[in-house]
This record gives structure tokens, sequence and C-alpha cells, in this order.
């Protein structure tokens, strides 16, 4: 499927819903994979279209995805929380912490989307790599619009029921190894590389003291992550710079 808005399109299908024109053929595809995907026909179609609208293609800040990105973020964290709270009640806040953060890393989110066609559904990104968090922040956003649209409950059972169910092996994600950043080390370590972890703390949109962590091989920025403790931001750095990085 080809890219759904161009840098030019996005806020003229944007306009062309608001006045009621008829739907462009970019909007009628958004349209249908909306249904397609969430089993339901989208009220607000123009609240989808921002969803996929990245900021180097809207005019202003408003017009593009990332207030939608922030508000899809805390709702994906709530309703992961609930489900690993639900599903199992035997484990400490640890293990429920760290599995967390394995289904909502940006790697993960990445796999997410691309898994279920958002790649396609992306607007104009600019100048796009394999490092790009574009896609799993595209996905947040989507998850955003969903639930202003939909409501906490169905973007709790769509993401549990459909996404999670279909898309993420969480027990394959609970016995795989832990300790990333060791591996990372050792690798970069046998390739006479550098390693660098650089930490800070990360307040914004939270009341609670988070810690964000840049990993960096040499001069190289590599991946980052957010997360309550540092060494979990760490960790989390460590599994998506693995990925990246093709390090098994």
């Amino acid at each position: 499927m080809p890219l759904l808005f161009s840098e030019n399109s996005s806020n003229k299908t944007l306009l062309s819903f608001l006045t009621g024109k008829k739907l462009t053929e970019p909007e009628k595809r958004l349209k249908e994979y909306i249904l397609f995907i969430t089993g339901k026909k989208p009220k607000n179609l123009a609240l989808y279209v921002r969803a996929f609208t990245h900021k180097s293609a809207a005019k202003n800040a408003k017009e593009s995805n990332e207030r939608l990105e922030y508000l899809g973020d805390a709702i994906i964290g709530a309703i992961v929380a609930e489900f690993l709270y639900k599903k199992y009640p035997g484990k400490d806040e640890g293990f429920l912490t760290q599995i967390r953060s394995k289904i909502v890393n940006r790697a993960s989110l990445n796999q997410i989307a691309i898994k279920i066609g958002i790649r396609d559904l992306i607007s104009h990104f600019g100048n796009l790599s394999s490092r790009s968090s574009t896609y799993g922040n595209a996905f947040e956003a989507f998850m955003g619009a969903v639930y202003l649209e939909r409501g906490y409950n169905f973007s709790y059972h769509f993401f549990t029921e459909k996404l999670l169910k279909d898309y993420v092996d969480i027990e394959q994600l609970i016995t795989a190894e832990r300790d990333f950043k060791s591996k990372i080390i050792n690798w970069a370590q046998k390739d006479g590389k550098k390693i660098i972890f650089a930490d800070s703390i990360y307040e914004e949109g939270t009341k609670n003291k988070m810690f964000l962590v840049k990993l960096y091989l040499g001069e190289e920025f590599i991946a980052e992550a957010i997360d309550f403790s540092k060494k979990g931001a760490e960790q989390i750095a460590s599994e998506q710079a693995c990925q990246i990085l093709n390090i098994n």
C-alpha cells in the first residue's frame, strides 16, 4: 500500500472531512482500515488523519500526531498494567513492571505497528532509517485516537484481545534473556568497541520520577528508553540496541 498522505495532502484531506466534502481516496482507504482493524467505523475520521500525520507534514503542532501520541502512550501503559495485574495475580511489582516495559518499549510497539499495517498509513516523516521510532509513535497516536472516540473499555479490549493476543508472545517475553545490558557490553568488548549509557531525570508528562537513558556505541547514538528505575531504562535501551544491531 502506498503512503496514505503526502506532505501537501494531509491538511487538504483533513479540511475536506471537516467541511463535509466528499471523501478523498486516501480518506476512504483510512476509513476502511479503521473498520478492518478495530471492527468499528470511525465516527471522527479527522482524528485518525491527525494520528498518522507527523509534525514534518503538519502546518503546526496541533495538526500533528504529537498530542495524540502523548495520550496514547499513557493509555497503552494503563491498559498493559491492568492486563498484567489481572493475568498474574501472584507476581510482585518487579515482575509486572519488567514485563510491562518489554511490551510497551519502543522496539515492541514498532513491531506491532508494522504488523498491523500502520507503516503503510503514515503520511510524511522525512528522512527515516531503520532506527526510527516513527511507527511506534504513530501507533501510540492511533491508540490515543481510539481512546478518544471509543473510551477506555473499548480500547482495553481492542488492545488486549486483538493486538496482544495476535501479535505479542508474552510467555516468550518472560522466558527470554533479561540481561540485555551485559549482552551488548560483552558484544562491544569483543569488537573493541565501547558502550556508553547516559542517564538523566525525565519528568515530562508525569508526576512520578522517571529515568531517561540514552545508549551510545562510541559516539554514535543507538537507542533510548524511559523507565521508573535507571536499571530498568538501561535494560530496555539495551534490548532495543540488541534488536537494532542484530545481536542474538
